[in-house]
């Protein structure tokens, strides 16, 4: 007997593994039972371990990088740099080229987009990127941002821990792309060789300014938070640093900024949703090769 607002289900027996939990709830994907409809079932909401959120177990072609996998961008297509084995294809560059990752994980980046947080997607996208670099003679290092900007890994050639630094970031608080870009070009110009490279994302206008404070009401192109981003890019830009932006559901005004901040207009990539983000990175690891 179902007892009304106790108990979701009741079939009146201590078979753990039917329609009804031995608690009287109903079956779902992440109580640890795996059902008939589910491939897998590990009770977690870790989507990087053997079994996904959405209870199936992990495939090469699910845009996450699993053991046996040195990239995974979301298809088993062939000749697009990641093969249908999940082996990259080719090397991305002939010389060698140094790149600063700079993510947004401002609170706003926990949005949901689909299955995934916006967030989860930009980790798997960037992950994804690092399999696309030749770390014999490339390094890569990460940035990340909200009201403050961290320099989560220095330039280095040790993949794990650039995808360990990644893996690492949490979303919340404001959005200062300012600082951001500050922290990658000083690691950049210290750091760097020749040939320098950032690669910006961010799903939202900047809120704060230089002096770190936030800027209230509608966003403009001339309010001191955008303005401080202006400026640290062209000092980026001067210091002979190729700077691609990506928008991630952004509106127009920002995308305007996202567009000045980038080296040219072509260096500014849209990305309506996260799940895009993926092929967006492999369009890119191909143009950042120094001539």
């Amino acid at each position: 007997i179902v007892e009304t607002g106790v108990e979701a289900c009741d079939d009146g027996n201590t078979n753990n593994n039917d329609a009804c939990r031995n608690d009287c709830t109903l079956p779902f994907c992440g109580d640890g039972i795996t059902d008939p409809n589910e491939q897998c079932d590990d009770g977690n909401q870790d989507n990087l371990d053997s079994c996904r959120n959405n209870c199936i177990l992990p495939f090469c072609g699910d845009s996450f990088l699993d053991n046996g996998e040195l990239c995974d961008d979301g298809n088993d297509v062939n000749g697009d740099g990641c093969s249908a084995s999940c082996q990259p294809e080719g090397d991305s560059c002939a010389n060698p080229n140094d790149v600063m990752l700079v993510i947004d994980r401002s609170g706003s980046m926990n949005q949901k987009d689909g299955t995934y947080t916006r967030l989860q997607n930009a980790k798997s996208a960037s992950i994804n990127f690092l399999n696309l670099v030749n770390f014999t003679k490339d390094e890569v290092g990460l940035t990340s941002f909200n009201h403050l900007s961290t320099l989560n890994k220095e330039l280095t050639g040790n993949k794990a821990a650039v995808t360990s630094a990644i893996n690492g970031l949490m979303a919340s608080g404001q959005t200062n792309i300012g600082s951001g870009i500050k922290t990658a070009r000083e690691e950049l110009v210290a750091n760097g060789g020749p040939a320098k490279t950032m690669i910006l994302l961010s799903d939202g206008a900047p809120n704060v300014n230089a002096s770190g404070g936030i800027c209230f009401g509608s966003f403009s192109l001339t309010n001191s938070c955008a303005q401080y981003a202006i400026d640290q890019s062209d000092t980026t830009k001067n210091a002979g640093i190729e700077v691609f932006t990506i928008g991630l559901g952004v509106d127009s005004l920002t995308e305007t900024l996202l567009k000045q901040i980038a080296s040219s207009e072509e260096n500014y990539f849209p990305a309506p949703t996260s799940s895009e983000l993926l092929g967006i990175y492999e369009r890119i690891a191909p143009e950042i090769c120094p001539q």
